[in-house]
């Protein structure tokens, strides 16, 4: 009965979040394309070279705490709140150490103009800390749909703070202000609905997770150093507007890793925590998570890689062309990315966090260098690069899980033979399509491909009759019976 409970509580909570973060997602990804006419690539190339430091800003101060917050069966208020003073006072010295380090920055780059920009998103850091232990506390109770109300007040906030700049010819101000609303909205509402409780403080409560938590932190730690070397490198390498065009790509193609993969992750490690004991369950958990997300993401991430120029040119403007080569190769690798994101979960549920970390120091040290040795060719050896690099840390982590949960590696694959049989077949109808009819009009060659992508899709896994597909009826038809 207690696991039946779980499993509609999970469901629920997929379903729910999931809707949610699409909506969030679909009205950042909207904001975005306004702003990509409003502004030039250059402005954003610039800001993303600063937010990649501040990428690092709820890793930093979180240190892992909240996945430990989350993980561990029981835990105590003196825990909790110890933890939230800990990972604040960390934030708090990071924003410091951000505002000293500007000039640096800007020496790096070679552009003066980053001072500013670092100094004002400096406090950022401290403001990320003081949300990550409440946000656990919320998701830990699975009131992730909670959690993504508020990400989604937090994110029109921003949204219409960077409108209104860009508007205004704030340029690349509209991004970083952006950032800073989003940042404190959450904050402070986050604080609100966590109902934190003051209580005594107790390091020595807060060095008792630090088992896990700093497993978890060097494993993160090292998985954001890789996720933002590409960036760095280019940075140095070449030019803001490159930048620009190579991280608009990322964005724009990563919304079905965010908003599928990154939503099923985010629920499945408290519910799997409660579960893990039960090696087989998890087991089952995994194949048909992978292949719930398979079956959603692969036919999009195809589509996304079929449509690019007109998608480009219908929605950004002529002058973001350039970026299509971004844009095809992202969506082509995120297939895998889809895949490879969830089973993070597995291994902090099952807390192996250590193993994990292992991982991590093997392959994510190695996509760096594969991207150094890359950009000596030029964009097409560091795209090049980091396609071996995300295969190869892929089959590693599948490999390794497998000896965890006691699965074979070619098991995957046939969890996920339907979804890419199907995505294969669809991917060649298109292509037939395209070459027979001649568009004169992005939109209508958006609108017809789409429309016949998903009824050929549709067909294909009716006829092939894939299980994940049906699965993914049922999410649904629970997410629109739950709102009734």
């Amino acid at each position: 009965m207690e696991k039946n409970s779980l499993s509609n509580r999970t469901v629920s909570a997929i379903a729910w979040v999931g809707s949610l973060q699409v909506l969030s997602q679909l009205l950042n990804f909207l904001v975005g394309i306004i702003l990509a006419r409003l502004l030039t690539p250059s402005d954003f190339g610039l800001v993303a070279l600063v937010l990649v430091v501040v990428g690092f800003s709820q890793l930093l101060t979180d240190f892992g705490l909240s996945s430990a917050v989350i993980q561990k069966k029981e835990i105590s208020q003196t825990q909790v709140y110890s933890c939230f003073v800990v990972s604040s006072l960390i934030g708090l010295v990071l924003s410091f150490v951000m505002a000293a380090s500007s000039t640096a920055i800007a020496n790096f780059y070679g552009d003066t103009r980053l001072v500013i920009i670092s100094l004002a998103l400096a406090p950022v850091f401290v403001i990320n800390a003081m949300t990550s232990i409440p946000k656990a506390i919320l998701v830990r109770d699975l009131r992730n749909k909670l959690v993504s109300i508020v990400e989604m007040f937090a994110t029109l906030s921003g949204a219409a703070t960077a409108l209104f700049m860009a508007a205004s010819d704030y340029g690349f101000w509209s991004l970083v202000v952006q950032q800073l609303v989003y940042a404190c909205s959450k904050c402070l509402l986050i604080l609100y609905l966590s109902h934190l409780k003051i209580s005594s403080i107790s390091f020595q409560s807060v060095k008792e997770l630090f088992g896990f938590s700093i497993n978890v932190f060097f494993t993160q730690f090292i998985q954001q150093v890789s996720l933002q070397s590409d960036k760095v490198i280019l940075g140095k390498y070449l030019s803001p507007l490159e930048v620009g065009f190579y991280s608009r790509a990322y964005q724009l193609t990563s919304f079905p890793i965010r908003n599928i993969a990154t939503v099923i992750a985010s629920v499945m490690f408290p519910s799997l925590s409660k579960i893990q004991n039960d090696v087989v369950k998890v087991r089952e958990v995994y194949f048909k998570s992978i292949g719930v997300i398979g079956t959603i993401t692969f036919p999009l991430m195809i589509g996304l890689a079929s449509l690019a120029e007109p998608l480009i040119n219908f929605l950004l403007g002529e002058q973001w062309l350039a970026m299509t080569t971004y844009f095809e190769f992202f969506s082509l690798i995120g297939m895998i990315v889809c895949i490879a994101t969830i089973t993070g979960s597995f291994y902090l549920s099952q807390g192996k966090s250590g193993l994990q970390l292992k991982i991590n120091l093997i392959s994510q040290p190695l996509q760096i260098i594969a991207l150094l040795i890359g950009i000596q060719f030029g964009v097409d050896g560091l795209l090049w690069a980091y396609a071996l690099s995300k295969l190869f840390a892929a089959l590693l982590t599948w490999y390794t899980l497998g000896t965890v949960l006691n699965f074979k590696l070619t098991d995957i694959f046939v969890a996920l033979l339907k979804p890419i049989l199907c995505t294969l077949l669809l991917y060649i109808a298109i292509r037939v399509m395209q070459k027979e009819l001649i568009f004169d009009n992005d939109l209508i060659e958006i609108l017809t491909t789409s429309v016949f992508g998903f009824f050929v899709y549709l067909i294909l896994n009716l006829i092939i009759r894939n299980k994940h597909f049906f699965y993914v009826t049922y999410l649904i038809k629970n997410m629109l019976g739950k709102r009734k």
